[in-house]
């Protein structure tokens, strides 16, 4: 009936939705064809209307397109010809807010502030402030649709119209609009996870299900978890208003650059960008926006990411962990890396702050209690939050956000040194896979950590801070070694045996401590049989042996070979001795030697060993002389050094590791084991090394002896007993005929020249030239003639000298005796031809074998200049006795040489 549908009528014209929706025609043809008629009060109640509809509840479209409205204000205003901003005269906002006063009050003091004329430039202020405050109010409403399009809809208009802003509005627009937003948004989404996940979900309820229904009924998808999506909206929200703020600060505006207290806001939006990454509860997210009146703080110390860790309140990390996802890490990233790509901010103390956050965001992330569980790094759905790209984008960040640091002439020893521990932590993150695919390949996360590394390399360039050059250097050696031993000092319990002396250096239990976390995962993975536990493998199918570690390792290893080889100075070698860098290369690169992780590397790591190293301790010795301030120090650390030199020399040769250590209760009297010289390493390049490092050390002592006076030198004290038992040793190898060789029977065979060219085609050749090699340098250091050798070198090498001829010797005779009329292998006549050829030649210190007890006679042949004959002459005699035509005419001349002191 016509009553019943006027009443009808009249109640839905009563209700406020037909009331809004036929209202906001009115104010949306006022703000499309009047608003040039519109005096400036009536300009601040249109903007006021339009935040009204935004905000009411009764119709989303209204809301939204209330919102959109916004722009035909924003044209309006960006159109009109503003007078200077110095007629302004307004205190800017941070001066308001360090006086104490509250955003709100000054937010208020905007909507009754008497305006001007339209033309002026306080007027044009007010309105702009008014307009963004409005927007960014919309941006906190409770709606997603209604507060994302806010957002957007905010920073689209900064984007476009912000160059036109003075300084005053800018300062307005951060302080009041753009960082209090950022962290409401980022505060409401830690203060809604944290209700997810503690499952107080009756405080959501109302909300959540509200915007399930809007989504069914938008697209007819009915969500399983509205608290769940009601979480999700907020992560994005906060996401979207973040990296707004990050692209505000990206702007290459110079009117932002004169907005008061500017460092203290570019702060504000780093500590933003850190709460997003890592996941910052509520309470810290509200800390994020200090007093414009505090000085930021500026200082890395090189314990900075340790002491992040250690002053985290317990249980804060597993809050920080629930309180992340994947995208709310790759937002956080995508926001750095707009603020960084900023070429404005090029004060030292703008980028130290920045930096200084970059830091805590990656130590903090990174950071897995001990206690942590299986999940700790999982969301409600299972999925990991923080995982090997995310920290690989973190990664890659570094090194220009360093650089930017470095131009700014602020990047220090500190810095470098915090940078390297924090790759060190996320190298060991438990979702970096502790295997890779190809172990000839390293994985992205392992590349760009030695990316780092060689960025500390080139610290010493222009607009560098670190202390010199040579800092620099020694700082990414010291961390090229640890990489070099990583698979060294982390493989399992079965394999850390496996490497003799070397296994036990102090850069491998550095590396060791340094990375306990993953050793202690390697533990678990593999048991005592050194098989992967299957539960603990990613790919059940796929059998994996050892971690893959290895590719990493040989590149650190080429990289810290071209360093060693390429020292420019004294300087530098110098730092790197004191630092322990040169002991740790020199271990690292005896590891590869002996146990290689890259065969087809081998070769090119002995060839930087021996261009290195014994060049190297000749040069460390004239510098430790140079400068006798230093003197101590560095004749410690040259002793350590040559300690090294002595224990990669001994791996090489294959000594066994009881006789490196020179226990007392070891004789190198022993023959070896057959497998005793087995390293791997082919004897051409053991003999190349050894006569490096052997030449060397008898060059050291000898410019030591000119410079310093008769004499061992202290720093070779407990090396050069090491060096003879090596030479002694390695003077047995060849004792049983295990090859015939084909030399021919020169009585100059083996006194000198290079064994490995000609006897190095065959591995019993190439043992028999190793065995050659060791007697001549034995023979060498004995001598008293010629080139003499001091006289506790000659002390030293003469009785090892006896010793292994005098087992020489006797293994000949018994061989002869043993095999009768039938010819010896060529092998056991080419040796003992090399050991009398060398006794006939050699003229022994007096001081070698001299003895003061005994006849006369016994004690004038030991101080002899044969007293190594008469050492063996009772051998010589048996020889004779056991004639052997190669042999004997050699005997006959070593028993002429001391005939003429027995019969005086």
């Amino acid at each position: 009936p016509p009553a019943e549908a006027a009443a009808s009528a009249g109640a839905e014209a009563r209700q406020p939705g037909y009331l809004m929706r036929c209202v906001f025609p009115c104010l949306q043809l006022i703000c499309s064809d009047y608003l040039e008629d519109l005096p400036p009060h009536c300009l601040r109640r249109c903007i006021e209307c339009l935040a009204l509809f935004g905000r009411q509840n009764e119709d989303l479209n209204i809301a939204l397109t209330a919102i959109g409205q916004a722009w035909a204000l924003c044209d309006f205003l960006q159109g009109l010809s503003a007078a200077p901003a110095a007629e302004s005269g307004a205190e800017l906002v941070s001066g308001l807010l360090a006086a104490g006063s509250e955003r709100d009050a000054i937010a208020r003091a905007w909507w009754h502030e008497p305006l001007g004329e339209l033309a002026s430039a306080r007027t044009q202020q007010v309105l702009w402030t008014l307009l963004l405050h409005a927007l960014a109010e919309l941006g906190r409403d409770r709606r997603h649709e209604v507060r994302l399009g806010a957002v957007q809809t905010l920073f689209r208009t900064l984007d476009m119209r912000g160059d036109a802003f003075d300084a005053w509005l800018w300062d307005a627009v951060a302080w009041a609009v753009v960082l209090p937003l950022a962290r409401f948004t980022l505060t409401q989404r830690a203060y809604v996870f944290g209700l997810v996940h503690a499952r107080r979900l009756d405080e959501l309820l109302e909300d959540a299900q509200a915007e399930a229904a809007r989504v069914a009924g938008k697209s007819g998808v009915v969500a399983e978890d509205p608290a769940r999506l009601y979480a999700r909206q907020w992560d994005e929200t906060a996401a979207t208003a973040l990296l707004g703020a990050a692209r505000v600060w990206a702007a290459p505006r110079a009117a932002l650059l004169d907005i008061g207290c500017a460092e203290q806001a570019w702060q504000c939006v780093w500590l933003l960008v850190q709460a997003l990454f890592v996941g910052a509860p509520a309470d810290a997210v509200c800390a994020c926006l200090p007093d414009p009146a505090c000085a930021p703080a500026l200082d890395v110390p090189a314990d900075f990411v340790a002491s992040l860790a250690a002053a985290e309140a317990e249980g804060a990390a597993e809050l920080r962990a629930r309180l992340r996802t994947r995208d709310s890490l790759s937002a956080a990233i995508d926001c750095a890396s707009t603020l960084v790509s900023s070429a404005r901010r090029t004060s030292a103390a703008g980028w130290r702050i920045g930096w200084r956050a970059w830091l805590a965001m990656g130590a903090l992330a990174a950071r897995v209690p001990g206690s942590a569980g299986r999940g700790f790094n999982e969301d409600a759905q299972g999925t990991a939050a923080v995982t090997p790209d995310a920290l690989c984008a973190y990664l890659r960040l570094c090194p220009t956000i360093a650089n930017a640091l470095r131009a700014a002439g602020g990047f220090t020893e500190a810095d470098a040194r915090a940078l390297l521990h924090l790759a060190r932590v996320v190298l060991m993150h438990v979702e970096i896979p502790l295997h890779a695919a190809d172990d000839c390949k390293m994985t992205a996360v392992q590349a760009q950590v030695l990316d780092i590394v060689l960025l500390i390399l080139d610290g010493g360039g222009p607009g560098a801070s670190l202390d010199s050059a040579a800092a620099a250097t020694a700082l990414a050696a010291e961390n090229l070694a640890a990489l070099a031993v990583l698979p060294y000092a982390v493989l399992p319990r079965i394999a850390r045996e496996q490497h003799g002396a070397l296994a036990a250096a102090a850069v491998v239990e550095r590396t060791r401590a340094a990375f306990a976390p993953m050793t202690e995962r390697l533990d678990v993975l593999y048991p005592a049989d050194g098989e992967p536990a299957a539960a603990e493998r990613k790919r059940p199918l796929r059998r994996v042996v050892r971690p893959g570690f290895g590719a990493l390792a040989a590149s650190a290893l080429a990289r810290l070979g071209a360093v060693l080889c390429e020292l420019p100075s004294d300087e530098h070698l110098k730092r790197a001795l004191l630092s322990g860098v040169w002991q740790d290369a020199v271990v690292a690169m005896g590891l590869h030697m002996v146990a290689p992780l890259a065969p087809e590397r081998q070769g090119d790591v002995s060839d930087w060993f021996v261009r290195a190293v014994p060049s190297g301790m000749i040069r460390l010795r004239a510098a430790s002389t140079a400068e006798p301030a230093d003197g101590a120090r560095m004749r410690s650390a040259l002793a350590a050094a040559w300690q090294s030199v002595g224990a990669v020399l001994a791996q090489t040769i294959g000594i066994p590791r009881d006789i490196l250590e020179l226990r007392d209760d070891c004789s190198c009297s022993e023959r070896p084991s057959g497998d005793a010289g087995a390293c791997g390493l082919a004897a051409a390049v053991q003999i190349r090394i050894l006569d490096a490092i052997a030449a060397a050390s008898l060059e050291y002592i000898a410019n030591e002896e000119a410079t310093a006076g008769s004499g061992q030198p202290p720093e070779v004290a407990a090396y050069w007993p090491m060096l003879v038992r090596i030479l002694e040793w390695g003077a047995v190898l060849a004792a049983e005929p295990v090859v015939l060789l084909g030399a021919a029977a020169a009585d100059d065979f083996g006194t000198g020249g290079d064994f490995g060219g000609d006897l190095g085609g065959s591995d019993g050749l190439g043992v028999q030239a190793l065995t050659m090699a060791c007697f001549s340098w034995l023979l060498r250091m004995s001598s008293g003639a010629g080139q003499p050798a001091p006289a506790w070198v000659s002390a030293a090498a003469a009785p090892a000298l006896v010793r292994r001829s005098a087992m020489a010797l006797d293994t000949f005779v018994g061989d002869k005796r043993l095999v009768g009329k039938s010819p010896l292998p060529q092998s056991r006549i080419v040796l003992v031809r090399l050991v009398l050829q060398g006794l006939v030649q050699l003229q022994c210190h007096p001081a070698a074998l001299a003895r003061s007890a005994g006849s006369d006679l016994a004690q004038r042949a030991s101080a002899s200049a044969a007293a190594h004959i008469f050492a063996l002459y009772d051998r010589l005699v048996e020889l004779v006795a056991v004639p052997d035509p190669d042999v004997l005419p050699l005997v006959q001349r070593c028993l002429k040489r001391v005939s003429a002191e027995m019969c005086g």
